[in-house]
């Protein structure tokens, strides 16, 4: 077995037919329950602190995860605006360039990104380890939300040779078992934090097993979360930034209290040789490589 290295910086710095997508933005959904509530109702709840109302359900008629729940086609419309641009940088302490740029060193000819929100980060990178070209990406969009994979799939018409969403549960017992395995990369960017567990030892262990056996030799596991526990001393949680926790997790929005970077680390190596992270604010960027 080849020694193990790792890197760990705290610097401040169905299986059903998938939804298809090919490069003329053409695409075939599948029915599903798709309502919720109006736009005015949820900003309301926004603007009071209370979590969007959307009943969007998985296929087999269940309801998803909170986390998942909220993400409704009007929260969506202004997620880039208030996460990315907003929250991340002023609350979080981390740009999103800094997850471009983790998008733009690692994303390969075939793409897996879990829980992918928007798109953005899909969109706006150039995907320059793909050997012919962004255009001949292959995507494969993995969400609980039926809501956000419409969404992004929309986004993202046009930009590669194929998309292809998938309404999964990557902390399944089960491998994925996508077609087009294996993949060159899979992405998991600010979905941690919503994943229901006990810690992120826990949750990251399972989206491994589940997630990693459609990752080639030589294919890169990368992704950020944001971290919710200052136990480990990697982070510090001041008083605005416990009021943000507190709130997001009474919501069920995030469920992070137990996660800390080093539960991160140790998951991280208990499966593979190679890996890295960095801590920036209260975010921690990831990157695992498959010997």
């Amino acid at each position: 077995m080849a020694p193990r290295t790792s890197a760990f910086d705290l610097s401040p710095e169905k299986l059903e037919e998938p939804h298809a997508q090919n490069g003329t933005g053409a695409s075939v959904k599948a029915p599903g329950k798709r309502r919720c509530c109006g736009e005015s109702f949820n900003r309301a709840r926004l603007l009071f602190g209370m979590k969007p109302v959307c009943d969007a359900t998985n296929e087999d008629g269940t309801a998803i995860d909170d986390g998942a729940a909220m993400y409704s086609p009007d929260v969506l419309q202004t997620y880039d605006a208030w996460v990315l641009n907003f929250v991340m940088p002023r609350v979080w302490g981390c740009p999103k360039e800094l997850l471009l740029n983790m998008y733009n060193k690692h994303a390969g000819n075939k793409h897996i990104d879990v829980g992918p929100g928007t798109g953005y980060f899909l969109k706006h990178s150039t995907f320059p380890r793909a050997t012919q070209g962004k255009e001949n990406v292959k995507v494969a969009l993995l969400d609980l939300s039926p809501h956000c994979l419409d969404f992004c799939a929309t986004e993202l018409a046009g930009e590669f040779r194929e998309v292809r969403t998938y309404q999964r549960d990557v902390l399944a017992d089960t491998p994925v078992n996508l077609p087009d395995e294996p993949f060159d990369s899979i992405g998991m960017s600010l979905l941690f934090h919503c994943v229901p567990g006990a810690n992120l030892k826990e949750k990251v262990s399972k989206v491994i097993a589940c997630l990693c056996p459609a990752l080639s030799r030589g294919g890169v596991f990368f992704g950020a979360t944001v971290l919710g526990s200052d136990e480990d001393g990697a982070i510090k949680i001041g008083l605005r930034k416990w009021w943000w926790l507190k709130g997001l997790n009474s919501k069920n929005i995030f469920q992070n209290t137990g996660d800390t970077c080093e539960g991160l680390c140790e998951a991280l190596d208990a499966n593979f040789a190679k890996w890295n992270v960095r801590v920036v604010g209260n975010v921690a960027l990831f990157a695992a490589y498959k010997d």
